[in-house]
């Protein structure tokens, strides 16, 4: 498929699952690690970001945005928030060659689905941050 062909040409772009299959196969890890530990480390530090920046966001409730964050990890696997960006850059061969995927279709209707929920919560008073 596109991203394993892609994963193979950039092999530091890697899905989440083929690096914690090497990161297990080294020892360095326990099959898991990506769901409890990286996923939530990846909210943890995205959602401070957004917290830290939230007063420079608009204001309006039929806005959308679309936001990117790159991550890194260390030798230490400590996660490391590299940046943010408002309008994410797709061209990058990983991204481009998933655009047409099943996956890229999942992850944007992953994307307008939490928006939704947010702006729903958001017209009901109800606490966005959890």
């Amino acid at each position: 498929n596109d991203a394993e062909s892609n994963s193979a040409d950039h092999p530091h772009y890697w899905m989440l699952d083929q690096l914690e299959d090497h990161l297990v196969e080294r020892g360095l890890v326990k099959r898991g690690w990506v769901s409890a530990e990286l996923r939530p480390g990846f909210k943890d530090r995205f959602t401070r970001s957004v917290q830290a920046m939230h007063h420079k966001f608009r204001r309006d409730p039929a806005f959308f945005g679309v936001f990117g964050a790159d991550f890194t990890l260390d030798a230490d696997l400590n996660l490391w928030l590299f940046e943010v960006n408002f309008s994410p850059e797709f061209s990058m061969p990983i991204v481009s060659g998933l655009r047409d995927s099943d996956l890229f279709r999942r992850i944007w209707t992953g994307a307008i689905g939490i928006s939704e929920e947010l702006m729903d919560r958001r017209r009901a008073h109800e606490d966005l941050s959890a």
